[in-house]
């Protein structure tokens, strides 16, 4: 890259600006390659008149020459080395403080901070230049012992010894990216760096959903000169891209533009042309789209800017694209700031320098404001690093995964240690919490026979000023968190904000009313992209009805036997959830009831048996035995006609409506009466008939006493 980054985006696309190409002069010395930015050159030159030189002044002007070559190029290890030697040599204040820098990007904190300190010393003025600095290393530090939220992993099969970086995708979701690897057009090497001119490259993806051999791009995009980070439009037809053409005619070369191509009727990419966004004195590049393709933000150094480079805006219009606009300080500064990407949900991403960060480029994020961006922020370790970091991008996007966190993955490129090239791209997944809302409603049922509650449900209506309790539920430990209490509206509607990966409980309650309990989960909801997740639930209260019998499912029993069955467990452990649990305050007697056939003593002993058995039961499930009593009635209250007298004139049928077990609520008089085919739910929009899609077995019904 140039200047400052160059490792950045060797075409660096265009840092520096000083694109000169391969020089023909053998004569040429240290200072000669130094001032015509060859630093790769000029740092092997350097190297050898260092050695040879015996003047201590002169020498540390070489090693501090030195250091800013291998400074440039994106060597930081090398760098550090001969600033170390420059400050050793008594070069000056400025060594030390680059010095520091380097050890900054080494991520050597500690020591980098020693060294400004003594910058500080030697250069009382810069007290604020120092602090800024030592805040930052300070930081640094604290955020690499940070948890983070995001994970990052080495992009395999991509990545060369030479630097790879701007990824964007393309057709099929083929990644696009810059490279100057040994297979880049041309032969001659370009004396920035030391690496052949980069250009445009391509990798297909496979059946097995893993990046082939990258290959040159397109012929008619890729020259001898330097081409890289590349962007399309949303369907793929048009290109922008960073040129740098180099020359031999002067020391300074052609500056760098944003080129533009298009496919043709035969699918097949146009001569690039130039958009000439500013005069010829001023470099540009870097270009990115946002999603509607509508505005174009790149990285400029016009001389009204603000420092380096900085980051510009156009419009497209029908004739091409306006006149750019600095987006202003809050994004520039007196650094570079450079490689924007706008997300589909409208957040600008970009690299700088000039901002506080870990060492050289850092990755900043500016969210969505309206028609504008809020403040950038430092996206931090470990998408962060003491390197270069740049190049952010995108592939799923604020995707819910199965435990209720937005993921995004995406790409970004750096010079961190542990990589194979200067600069290489890094695949990254990011994950935050989710935005939940429950919205509900608590509704109570109109009766055809509001005397009756097993009478047809006519409709729903609102319960207003309900009180609604939302508790955090640990289903491991069954037990419940602080609740957090809200009361419906005039329309029966209630509001609460969820954490993702997480199990509540709701209970909506009013004088009047049985109360009601749900569960509701934020896990397992992978796959949404919406930016919020409504989760939408109806609770429907039961009116208390005193002395009328509210019908449940049977509970049935073999034949002279007392033990609770699979069935009636079924039918226990839901009026335990529903009624039992969610109305802590309530006692209920279980009572229950055989028909007629057999000796009234008999019946009334089995009865009271069965009636223990169920109170057993419920109290296993963690009710309190004091609120249960077991209540026998043999045959004492026929629901009909067939008593001993006529036992033998009755059908089964009839038989079977006498069997049944009961709940009566004590405390309000109300019984709770086990018949067929009925249920109690409290799930979403409940039946009128509680319990039916309970299993209806016989076990025993046709035997039964």
């Amino acid at each position: 890259m140039s200047n400052r980054n160059l490792s950045i985006l060797v075409l660096a696309l265009y840092y520096g600006i000083v694109i000169v190409g391969c020089t023909t002069t053998s004569e040429i010395d240290g200072k000669k390659a130094y001032d015509t930015e060859q630093y790769w050159k000029a740092s092997q030159i350097l190297e050898k008149e260092f050695n040879s030189e015996t003047d201590q002044a002169i020498r540390a002007e070489k090693a501090y020459k030195i250091a800013d070559c291998y400074k440039r190029i994106n060597d930081p290890d090398k760098a550090a080395g001969w600033y170390k030697s420059a400050v050793e040599l008594e070069y000056g204040p400025m060594a030390i403080y680059e010095y520091a820098m380097m050890l900054k990007k080494l991520e050597t904190y500690d020591v980098a901070v020693e060294q400004l300190r003594k910058y500080e010393q030697e250069v009382p003025d810069q007290k604020d230049k120092v602090a800024v600095q030592i805040k930052a290393c300070e930081e640094a530090i604290r955020w690499k012992a940070s948890k983070s939220k995001y994970k990052v992993e080495t992009l395999s099969g991509i990545n060369s010894g030479q630097s790879d970086y701007a990824p964007t995708f393309y057709e099929n979701k083929s990644l696009v990216f810059t490279s100057d690897r040994t297979n880049a057009t041309g032969d001659e090497t370009f004396e920035f760096t030391g690496n052949k001119f980069s250009d445009i490259f391509v990798a297909e993806l496979n059946d097995l959903k893993k990046y082939g051999n990258p290959k040159l791009f397109d012929e008619m995009l890729n020259t001898i000169d330097n081409e890289g980070t590349a962007i399309f439009n949303p369907n793929y037809t048009e290109i922008f891209f960073t040129r740098c053409i180099s020359t031999m005619e002067n020391s300074k070369g052609d500056y760098c533009k944003i080129f533009y191509s298009r496919k043709n009727s035969e699918g097949k990419w146009e001569d690039a042309i130039s958009l000439d966004l500013f005069s010829d004195s001023t470099d540009y590049g870097h270009p990115a789209l946002t999603a509607d393709g509508s505005k174009l933000i790149f990285s400029a150094n016009p001389p009204d800017g603000y420092g380096g480079k900085d980051l510009y805006m156009s419009s497209r219009t029908g004739s091409g694209w306006s006149s750019p606009v600095n987006l202003g300080a809050e994004y520039n500064t007196a650094g570079d700031e450079m490689f924007p990407y706008v997300d589909s949900d409208g957040s600008l991403y970009f690299a700088s320098d000039g901002l506080p960060g870990m060492g050289g480029l850092d990755v900043f994020i500016a969210e969505v404001k309206g028609d504008s961006w809020d403040e950038p922020m430092n996206l931090r370790a470990p998408l962060n690093s003491g390197g270069d970091d740049f190049g952010v991008m995108f592939d799923e996007f604020n995707k819910v995964n199965h435990s209720g966190y937005y993921e995004s993955t995406g790409y970004f490129c750096s010079s961190r240690k542990g990589g194979m090239g200067k600069d290489d791209i890094y695949k990254f997944t990011v994950t935050k919490p989710a935005y939940f809302e429950l919205s509900g409603d608590v509704l109570k049922k109109i009766l055809k026979d509001p005397s009756d509650p097993n009478s047809p449900v006519l409709d729903y209506k609102p319960v207003k000023n309900a009180k609604v309790e939302l508790v955090v539920y640990d289903k491991l430990s069954g037990m419940d968190g602080v609740p957090i209490v809200v009361n419906t509206d005039d329309n029966g509607k209630f509001h609460y904000e969820l954490e993702p990966d997480t199990d509540y409980k709701v209970k909506a309650s009013k004088p009047g009313f049985l109360n009601k309990e749900q569960e509701v989960t934020t896990r397992e909801l992978e796959g949404k992209i919406n930016l919020s997740v409504v989760l939408t639930i109806q609770m429907e209260l039961d009116t208390l009805i005193e002395d009328v019998d509210l019908v449940l499912e049977n509970i049935y029993y073999d034949y002279d036997d007392w033990k609770i069955l699979p069935t009636a467990a079924q039918t226990l452990d839901k009026l335990v959830k529903d009624v039992i649990k969610p109305n802590p305050d309530i006692k209920v007697e279980i009572g229950s009831h055989t028909d007629a056939r057999g000796s009234a003593s008999y019946n009334e002993k089995l009865s009271q048996r069965r009636a223990e058995s169920c109170v057993k039961y419920i109290a296993s499930r963690g009710i309190d035995r004091k609120r249960l009593v077991a209540k026998g009635y043999g045959e004492s209250t026929l629901l009909n006609e067939c008593t001993d007298a006529k036992a033998n004139e009755c059908t089964e049928e009839q038989h079977a409506r006498n069997r049944r077990t009961t709940f009566r609520v004590l405390s309000d008089k109300m019984t709770l009466e086990s018949r067929e085919k009925s249920q109690i739910g409290t799930k979403g929009r409940v039946s009128d008939k509680p319990y039916e899609n309970l299993e209806n077995g016989d076990d025993g019904a046709k035997k039964d006493n």
